[in-house]
């Protein structure tokens, strides 16, 4: 695990209340986008990558979704998820993880990325997630990534981020993935600024 980059989080969701954060979406538009666009059930295996304490495990839990994941590098994130949601956060799997070095037997019908995966800048880290995307997404099954785009910022959380588009997210995950459906998004943060995203949904091939 990045010890430095799990400080920088611990201490994030230490001190910032959960309405604070640049990334807060309490509706979760962009996974209920994602949701229309794939094939899943209630039994459907789901993990959501860099969830912290988001509001996708409420969303996941009011569906109705049995095998719901939650990976977080931050054990202060989970924790604060786990006592918002109470003893609904039993039928959430929390797992507290560097996700290029996480490890599983499980295969999950949709990987779920917001504004995670854009932290990573070095290559060596960009391959061990698309390695364990590759490996650990079931057959004919989901890869989401939402990202910063081009027109995005640089800069999230006093860390540099790696925009990305269409194009630059097919390189990484195309050999094993094909892209299914694009789109964009404007995101406003709690503090009224704008943050475009690029979204690519992918399936095993």
């Amino acid at each position: 695990m990045d010890n430095k980059m799990q400080k920088h989080w611990e201490d994030v969701y230490k001190n910032k209340p959960l309405n604070t954060v640049s990334w807060y979406q309490p509706n979760v538009d962009t996974f209920k986008k994602v949701v229309q666009r794939v094939k899943l059930n209630a039994n459907s295996v789901i993990i959501d990558i860099g969830g912290g304490d988001s509001f996708v495990a409420d969303f996941l839990i009011e569906k109705g979704f049995k095998n719901a994941h939650v990976l977080d590098i931050s054990k202060n994130a989970i924790e604060r998820a786990r006592k918002r949601l109470g003893t609904n956060a039993k039928q959430i799997n929390w797992i507290i993880s560097d996700v290029t070095s996480f490890q599983t037997s499980i295969s999950f019908d949709l990987w779920y990325d917001r504004a995670a995966f854009h932290f990573l800048n070095d290559e060596n880290q960009i391959d061990e997630y698309a390695k364990r995307a590759t490996e650990y997404v079931a057959e004919n099954g989901y890869l989401a990534i939402a990202s910063f785009s081009k027109n995005g910022p640089e800069k999230c959380s006093g860390l540099p981020v790696k925009q990305h588009n269409q194009d630059s997210l097919k390189i990484i995950f195309g050999n094993n993935f094909k892209l299914i459906d694009f789109f964009e998004e404007d995101h406003q943060t709690p503090t009224q600024k704008n943050q475009n995203f690029t979204i690519c949904i992918f399936q095993k091939k």
